[in-house]
Parts: structure tokens; C-alpha cells; sequence
């Protein structure tokens, strides 16, 4: 998804540039750093959203929410 140039996109998408990903099961750190860069070579999009200084989302339908979670997640990277 790309938003105008430099720009806030509303108040829920972080960057004008962001990609979303939703999966239905579980994604733990590891996985998602797979979906990332699969066989370790960063995924053509993903090295296009980091240069527009963008922001990749995952969403998870199985993952419970327990505890408290922070506002902001911390960057994965491969």
C-alpha cells in the first residue's frame, strides 16, 4: 500500500508505505524473519517498503492475546 509521498496515512497505517501480511495460524519471530527472506535473500518487496522507509505489518488470526502487549512492536529484520 502506498500513501502520499512522506505523508501519515490515518491514524492506524504507521508509514505512507506499508505492506500487510495476514496469516491464519501463529507467527513467531522466526517464521516471520522466513517470510521475510526466504533461503535468507531479502524479498524484493520487503527491500522496497525498508527504502521508502516503510513499515511491513503481520497479522495473525490465531495468536491469543494474554498479558500486555506493547503499543508498538519492536523492527524484525533478517
Amino acid at each position: 500500500m502506498a500513501g502520499p509521498e512522506g505523508g501519515v496515512v490515518g491514524d492506524f497505517v504507521p508509514r505512507a508505505w506499508t505492506g500487510f501480511q495476514v496469516k491464519k495460524s501463529r507467527m513467531p519471530v522466526g517464521n516471520i524473519r522466513t517470510e521475510m527472506a526466504s533461503g535468507g535473500v531479502l524479498r524484493p518487496i520487503i527491500g522496497q517498503i525498508a527504502r521508502a522507509w516503510g513499515a511491513y505489518v503481520v497479522v495473525t488470526l490465531d495468536d491469543g492475546v494474554t498479558g500486555s502487549h506493547p503499543r508498538h512492536a519492536t523492527p524484525v529484520g533478517p
